[in-house]
């Protein structure tokens, strides 16, 4: 049995990322229109009732789509959100109302859960959401055994604790947001700057990440996604191109790209 991981949008734009086995599939976020969605799903054999769940990262709106809630009520998939998250919804969003009274709003703590085949640890970060913002690791079985992927595609800082939760992942998903010359360089104004910068990873911070990461981890990484690559004081190739330069010659994981409004390759894993 395969895990398949597949970033169908990341940006400011949207959010949205795949993750199933053989046994189930969950989504992180819902930032995807749900008439988009469906044409991703119909490529991988599934629809929104085949999903166990969605995992809720925040509620900035490039990450949640009422519309796409609304339809995955709809379908009978469970909601997962940190309860601090869950109380913000339940006093403004309508639809989080139905999910309440079709028992489909999975609060979440600080301990693991589940969500269809996969065990999943749940852990906050900093960035400027009501309700907080939240990074996901998930434990799944392959056919070689248990699986680790993490993830935190909006962040500001992070410390060794965070360091440690990424540690021997088999997969790591975490934010390259923004290059700091090309930042300065946008018609941005400066409290926008300096908000960006307050609470997006840029492509220094993500390679330092990556590289602490790397010399805790006892086994490396197969993959390394670089997510919400901002359009407009980043690219792909720069954010690409500095964490190869941070790493180093030799080998190293395969890097994998993500865009706006199109997804990355498929990272499948034995």
């Amino acid at each position: 049995m395969k895990l398949h991981l597949w970033v169908l949008t990341s940006g400011s734009s949207g959010n949205c990322i795949m993750i199933w086995n053989g046994r189930g599939a969950v989504m992180v976020d819902c930032g995807l229109g749900p008439r988009s969605l469906a044409p991703y799903l119909e490529r991988i054999g599934l629809d929104l009732a085949c999903l166990d769940g969605v995992l809720l990262t925040h509620l900035h709106g490039d990450h949640f789509r009422e519309t796409t809630l609304r339809r995955l009520m709809h379908k009978g998939v469970p909601l997962h959100c940190h309860q601090k998250i869950a109380r913000h919804l339940s006093r403004s969003r309508d639809p989080i109302a139905r999910a309440v009274n079709l028992r489909l709003l999975k609060p979440f703590g600080d301990r693991m859960f589940s969500a269809g085949p996969f065990r999943v640890k749940p852990f906050e970060v900093f960035h400027d959401s009501p309700g907080g913002c939240y990074g996901f690791t998930l434990f799944a079985r392959t056919g070689t055994g248990i699986k680790k992927v993490s993830i935190a595609t909006d962040i500001g800082s992070y410390d060794t604790a965070l360091v440690r939760r990424f540690a021997d992942s088999d997969v790591v998903v975490i934010e390259s947001n923004y290059d700091d010359d090309l930042l300065e360089q946008t018609e941005r104004p400066r409290w926008l700057k300096d908000r960006i910068r307050e609470v997006h990873f840029s492509n220094d911070q993500c390679a330092c990440f990556v590289c602490e990461v790397l010399a805790r981890s006892r086994r490396k990484p197969v993959v390394i996604v670089q997510a919400h690559v901002s359009q407009e004081s980043n690219t792909v190739e720069v954010a690409r191109n500095h964490l190869r330069a941070r790493l180093g010659y030799g080998h190293h994981p395969r890097l994998v790209e993500t865009f706006h409004l199109r997804e990355s390759e498929l990272i499948t894993i034995e």
